[in-house]
């Protein structure tokens, strides 16, 4: 027989821009069996074996296993083309999907990281803030031990850590208005989050809509909260101020971006009024 009309393993390989060893690696799982082998052990293909490869080739491009393509090579028909690309389609709208999610929150904290740099570290301000409605962690008090503290802020975490999302919210934490007034601000507290974060949580908080008194502030809070309450304190009474709501602590910039805890920024803010 002559070989002229015949593809070699190379030849076949070239028109797939594939390597030898991918034919022969088709080859051996009987994916892709040369039309005959001569006397010297020499495969050799031909058109139909080009087809075969074309559909081999295509297949792979959508992720399918080599028992997946030998299965509708064995069975080939429209409806079973069009229930493999029915379900490819839908497996990759879920993929753009989960993918849009991260694009999302990448942008989010791209642009929180951008406005590290813009904060007035040290300044104290009256703005206009819309309600905001928090999920809340069960209560963690400073004397429980610190394995439990960390189980607390891991299990309210979980949420934030789903595989179709990149974490892109802070979570805060909230002291209520009395144990900060009373001097209590680093005994017990809660963990807070957007209430757009998936979570099991039923607790949940509602900071007013109305004026907020806002201090951005070097360092972490734990280890200067008696020196901020006095700053804060301070304030409120020389501008005759008293407070109205929960007091909330946001990190902006933590331990994914310092080097050290006195290299965060950190931000408390609480509603206000005129006494």
């Amino acid at each position: 027989m002559s070989n002229t009309n015949y593809f070699s393993v190379s030849e076949l390989a070239a028109l797939g821009n594939v390597s030898r060893q991918t034919i022969l690696y088709y080859d051996k799982h009987n994916l892709l069996k040369p039309n005959f082998i001569d006397s010297n052990g020499y495969r050799y293909y031909h058109f139909k074996e080009y087809l075969i490869l074309e559909i081999i080739l295509n297949f792979r491009k959508l992720g399918m296993s080599v028992d997946e393509i030998k299965a509708y090579i064995n069975e080939k028909s429209p409806e079973a083309l069009d229930n493999i690309l029915m379900n490819k389609a839908a497996e990759y709208e879920l993929t753009i999907k989960k993918l849009k999610y991260l694009l999302a929150d990448i942008e989010i904290v791209r642009t929180n990281l951008a406005a590290i740099n813009k904060y007035n570290v040290g300044s104290l301000t009256i703005h206009q803030q819309e309600q905001e409605i928090l999920i809340l962690s069960p209560l963690v008090d400073k004397k429980a031990p610190i394995k439990t503290r960390i189980k607390i802020l891991g299990n309210f975490n979980l949420p934030l850590y789903k595989s179709n999302h990149f974490k892109s919210c802070k979570v805060s934490w909230i002291i209520t208005a009395n144990d900060f007034l009373n001097g209590e601000c680093r005994k017990k507290r809660y963990y807070c989050s957007p209430t757009y974060v998936d979570s099991n949580n039923k607790k949940k908080i509602i900071l007013p809509a109305g004026n907020y008194l806002t201090y951005i502030f070097q360092g972490a809070f734990q280890p200067q909260a008696t020196k901020i309450y006095d700053i804060i304190t301070q304030y409120l009474h020389k501008q005759h101020l008293k407070i109205i709501s929960p007091i909330k602590i946001t990190t902006l910039k933590d331990f994914w971006t310092a080097k050290t805890r006195d290299d965060y920024i950190s931000m408390l803010s609480v509603a206000v009024e005129k006494e």
